[in-house]
């Protein structure tokens, strides 16, 4: 069996990182879906795939959700983005930013 090298793996690699992206882009389309009460299943289905929790996380310095409350967060590559603040699992607010 022919080994494929560090190039090979190389190529490899970068096939599976470019791969691996979500198809599903957030849009305003899909925030406008979005509503109080909301489970997190019902979001991520809305959306295509699970965000990122960030509860506790400070981005750019600030704090970015209260005691009791989890917050998940989507980016697109533009760098548009859409944030899910939740309580016991249930959708309280939702921020958008640059969404198309």
């Amino acid at each position: 069996m022919k080994s494929l090298g560090f190039t090979g793996i190389a190529f490899v690699f970068l096939l599976l990182l470019t791969s691996c992206g979500h198809h599903d882009v957030v849009t305003y389309s899909k925030f406008r879906q979005i509503h109080p009460n909301m489970t997190m299943d019902q979001v991520e289905r809305i959306i295509g795939h699970k965000g990122r929790m960030i509860n506790g996380e400070h981005i750019d310095g600030v704090i970015v959700a209260n005691p009791g409350e989890v917050v998940y967060f989507w980016q697109n590559e533009d760098q548009s983005n859409l944030s899910i603040a939740t309580i016991n699992g249930r959708v309280v607010n939702a921020a958008a930013s640059g969404l198309n």
